[in-house]
Parts: structure tokens; sequence; C-alpha cells
């Protein structure tokens, strides 16, 4: 039996509910975590990401080269998990049992697919290039384009939580 990402959530008082919320934390994070399973092992790399949202529904895109193991496994398993997090600081306590850290951050389930054609791949590359703060209208090379894959991460589930800062 699956257990939603709401049900798993122990912390309620840390939980962030609200989406524009959950949002704003992703805003805030500069890379995320791709949780893959490879021939039943866990595997995990961080990619540099841009999202969008469309009638409620987050689309989450990164690229990568067009051959290695991200690409091997995302070809027989699209399903992921992904986190990422920002502003992680230790708080010190006067015992061990009272040290605590301050961060927030997102999680979540989603389904990745890679984008195929010239178009898609440039309105990708805009969304992520956006994020990291670059304005105006980039330049694309056709052919770097045709051996860059970029995915979209279709997410299907999102929590977020965040310590008091």
């Amino acid at each position: 039996m699956k257990i939603g990402l709401e049900a798993a959530m122990r912390r309620s008082d840390k939980e962030i509910t609200e989406f524009a919320e959950k949002l704003k934390v992703l805003d805030r994070c500069d890379v995320i975590r791709l949780g893959m399973v490879d021939d039943g092992k866990a595997y995990v790399v961080p990619v540099n990401f841009g999202y969008n949202v469309e009638n409620g529904q987050i689309s989450i895109y990164f690229h990568c080269a067009g051959e290695g193991r991200k690409v091997d496994v995302l070809a027989k398993n699209p399903n992921v998990f992904f986190e990422a997090d920002y502003n992680f600081d230790v708080v010190k306590g006067e015992t061990a049992c009272r040290w605590t850290a301050r961060y927030a951050s997102v999680m979540g389930e989603a389904v990745a697919g890679q984008l195929m054609s010239e178009e898609e791949k440039i309105a990708a590359f805009r969304i992520i290039m956006k994020k990291y703060g670059y304005e105006g209208e980039p330049h694309f090379d056709s052919a770097a384009l045709a051996r860059t894959h970029l995915y979209r991460l279709t997410v299907t589930d999102i929590t977020a939580k965040k310590s008091k800062m």
C-alpha cells in the first residue's frame, strides 16, 4: 500500500500547505536532487533546473548530456523522487538533544519525459536560464541542442516544510 507524501509528514508544525508557498521555496533552491532506481539500487544526482506552472500542474525542467547513467536509468524507469532545500543552518544547543537546524525544503514525486523537438528544448532552456537570472533572448545552436537531452518532470506529488527561520 502506498502512503502519500502528505500522510507521511511527521512534523506537521513545519509543513507548508499552501501551493504558492511551496513554489516560493522552490524559487529559492539552487539545485534539485533526483532520486532514481537503477537495477534495484538507489541513485541520486543533483541537477540545475527551472520550472513552470500551468493550470496548477508543476513541470520541472533539467538538461544533461545525451549519454550516461542518468539517461540510461530514466529510459528504464521514468519515475523519480526529487528534493531541494535552501538556507540550511545548524543551531547549536546546550546539549546534543537541543541541537537543531533551520531550513526550508520541497520534495515530491514526478514522472520524467524527454523533450524531443527543438522548440520544446528551447522553451525548457529559457525556463532554466530565467531561473538563474539570464535576461534577454538567448541564442541556441541547433547542433548543441541536438546533442543535449532535456527532460520535463511532471510533478505528481509535492510537499514542503520550513523550520523557524
